[in-house]
């Protein structure tokens, strides 16, 4: 009688540290996957700000495009609505003259350039975020692949567990006593 006391409580001891072991590696899986799951979250967010960027970029440069033709000037003379031109002769000859220089001519190379080096950077930039939008896309496919995976063993885990009732030690003295 006296060696079944120390062996039921080395049993019951046992016992208690498997389910404490069990319970942190479910708790560590079952934290594992919530972490996974917002982190795919996160990442979904980060793909619409950055597919929200690139569109307010893509819609930039459609605007600057046209502004850039339109300082480009007409095409044809067909297009011309006003006989404005800085090419007339009488600018011409008023240019020649010392003091009388005009600088729009100028001015409108000078923004024209600017604006084409401005148009080149936001294009680098646009193909820059959709290489960024496809490596978060990426990243938020395997991430919910690792939560898919870790929800699966969390499942099976469960699943193969033992889920027989589990006699407690003041039910076992009173099985002894009978």
């Amino acid at each position: 009688m006296q060696e079944r006391k120390p062996a039921k409580s080395n049993l019951a001891e046992a016992e208690k540290l498997v389910s404490a072991a069990r319970r942190a590696v479910n708790d560590g899986l079952a934290g594992k996957v919530a972490e996974t799951v917002k982190l795919n979250e996160q990442l979904t967010y980060g793909i619409a700000e950055n597919r929200h960027a690139i569109n307010r970029a893509q819609r930039w440069y459609d605007t600057s495009e046209r502004a850039f033709g339109a300082a480009e000037g007409p095409e044809s003379t067909y297009l011309l609505q006003t006989r404005e031109k800085l090419e007339r002769p009488i600018l011409r000859t008023f240019q020649k003259h010392p003091g009388n220089q005009l600088p729009e001519a100028q001015l409108m190379i000078q923004a024209r350039d600017n604006l084409r080096r401005s148009l080149d950077n936001t294009v680098r930039s646009v193909e820059s975020m959709w290489l960024t939008q496809q490596s978060l896309i990426e990243n938020a496919r395997e991430k919910s692949g690792a939560a898919d995976a870790d929800s699966s063993a969390v499942r099976l885990r469960r699943r193969k567990a033992n889920h027989r009732w589990v006699v407690s030690a003041p039910q076992l003295a009173r099985v002894d006593t009978l």
